[in-house]
């Protein structure tokens, strides 16, 4: 795996990703180091297609695996580089210029969801949510961070982040927040 193939941006979209909708793990018993992404096989047919994207340009051989059960599609590859490198802690990069707005991308495609007014965050990982909450206030871009009313279903408290319809003029690459913002189809590029 060579990490100079993509953009300091995009490493920082596959650590948002992961952060929201990534599993790694090292099976001790057959020695295979595995990094696993699971998305919505409906809804996010393009996130799928640019991360799949993505391992190919890391010279790595990604594979889709259909889960009926729960609507979703798993994008899997074992690679111990790929393993070691979403195992850092992410803050160590946030510095690296575009590697924030990356993380924030990747992270909006994972547990974001958008209409014409707003983009709205959810997730239980307070720590995660003021980071972004943080790399949002220092681009300029307004958001409001609070506590979701619990349900009789939530077993962990969920935190909830309304951002500013302003986040389109970033130079972000969430794929979501411009499919949703904005109607218009996802580049050709982004599809492999």
């Amino acid at each position: 795996m060579n990490l100079e193939k993509i953009s300091v941006k995009e490493r920082g979209y596959l650590f948002g990703l992961y952060e929201g909708d990534g599993y790694i793990y090292h099976n001790l018993r057959d020695r295979h180091y595995t990094v696993e992404f699971f998305l919505n096989s409906k809804r996010d047919k393009d996130i799928i297609n640019f991360v799949h994207l993505l391992l190919r340009k890391l010279e790595l051989n990604p594979f889709l695996i259909k889960d009926k059960r729960f609507n979703c599609i798993k994008v899997k590859v074992n690679s111990k580089e790929l393993h070691n490198f979403l195992n850092q802690d992410y803050n160590l990069f946030l510095n690296d210029k575009g590697f924030d707005i990356g993380f924030l991308s990747g992270f909006i495609d994972a547990e974001g969801s958008a209409n014409k007014s707003s983009l709205c965050l959810t997730n239980t990982n307070l720590e995660i949510m003021k980071i972004a909450s943080n790399i949002l206030k220092l681009k300029g871009i307004d958001n409001k961070l609070s506590l979701r009313k619990k349900s009789i279903k939530d077993t962990k408290p969920i935190y909830s982040m309304y951002i500013s319809v302003k986040f389109k003029s970033l130079d972000h690459i969430s794929l979501k927040a411009e499919r949703l913002h904005s109607g218009v189809e996802i580049p050709k590029k982004y599809c492999p």
